[in-house]
């Protein structure tokens, strides 16, 4: 524990100072105790900054792919064909480039449009893929249409969604997990909509991003993207409909990129003329949470340290 540590710390100091050991008996033991506490305050800071980190790390690194069998957060969402599915977390580590696709029944203005998905339950099976015959899809759920959405991959690192257990699709297997309203697949290329999610998303600090600015400076990233990947940081040069006053950059971002989106707060977002999807950067903050560096952990804590031993040489 701190305490041992600290015995040790002073046993060897006052072996260098030998006058110490009878004229300043009662400083020593005083320095002991003082040492002490600053080791117990030393061990608290870092259980304090693991503590911080562990949530997101235990989040990141776990996935589940079956209902949990008590689960605070799951809920049930009817879909556009009137079934009840549970809905509950998924997650995939490492989806950076994982290729999925999605499947989109479309039924009407009112009932508006359900999404279906390979991720995260194993990367699209693109032969299966375009063999597909949309009118027997449509006809699963006696949809009016259904519309092929990818393949696509993932841009960022971590994802975790809610949705449903898997759902046989002609031969594969396909998650439920949203419902969009009517006229979203149609809303043309740079405009702003505003669609519901239940995701947590993560890109890597250290990483690229691909990023869309407005002329109001708002910063869109890409969600999933559907072009070559080879050609994702020269993609600008081949947006020929981007607005006036928007830019597309290739941002590696610092820290963290972080999305908590919940179904009660839409969140802005963009389209391509790709197709691809781009969702709004809060304002002013690079994350929805703040990270704590390593760098300055250690440096916190050495200077905690620092102060601690100097103030007990003064108490000598």
């Amino acid at each position: 524990g701190g305490g041992g540590g600290g015995f040790f710390f002073f046993f060897f100091f006052f072996s260098f100072r030998p006058e110490l050991h009878v004229s300043h008996t009662t400083n020593a033991i005083t320095m002991i105790l003082v040492t002490k506490r600053i080791f117990t305050a030393f061990s608290a800071a870092i259980s304090t900054v693991k503590a911080s980190q562990s949530s997101l790390h235990v989040l990141r690194t776990a996935r589940s792919l079956q209902a949990p069998e008590n689960c605070d957060t799951c809920y049930n969402q009817t879909s556009g064909a009137g079934i009840s599915y549970e809905f509950y977390p998924q997650w995939l580590n490492g989806s950076r480039d994982y290729v999925y696709c999605e499947m989109i029944w479309n039924y009407n203005d009112t009932y508006g449009s359900d999404l279906f998905s390979t991720s995260p339950i194993k990367p699209c099976n693109t032969t299966w893929w375009d063999d597909l015959n949309l009118d027997d899809v449509a006809a699963l759920y006696n949809a009016s249409s259904a519309t092929k959405n990818g393949p696509q991959s993932w841009s960022m690192d971590y994802v975790r969604v809610y949705a449903s257990d898997p759902q046989d699709i002609l031969g594969e297997p396909m998650v439920y997990g949203a419902v969009l309203s009517g006229g979203t697949a149609s809303t043309p290329p740079y405009t702003v909509f505003y669609p519901t999610k239940n995701q947590y998303l993560v890109w890597d600090a250290g990483k690229p991003t691909y990023q869309l600015t407005d002329t109001d400076d708002y910063h869109y990233v890409l969600q999933g993207y559907k072009v070559p990947q080879d050609s994702l940081d020269t993609l600008g040069e081949q947006m020929q409909d981007l607005p006036d006053g928007w830019s597309y950059d290739v941002v590696t971002i610092t820290d963290d990129l972080v999305f908590d989106l919940t179904p009660d707060a839409p969140i802005p977002s963009v389209q391509d003329e790709f197709d691809q999807i781009y969702i709004r950067i809060p304002a002013g903050d690079n994350s929805t949470t703040t990270p704590t560096s390593s760098a300055i952990i250690k440096s916190e804590v050495m200077s905690m340290f620092v102060l601690g031993a100097l103030g007990t040489w003064f108490i000598m």
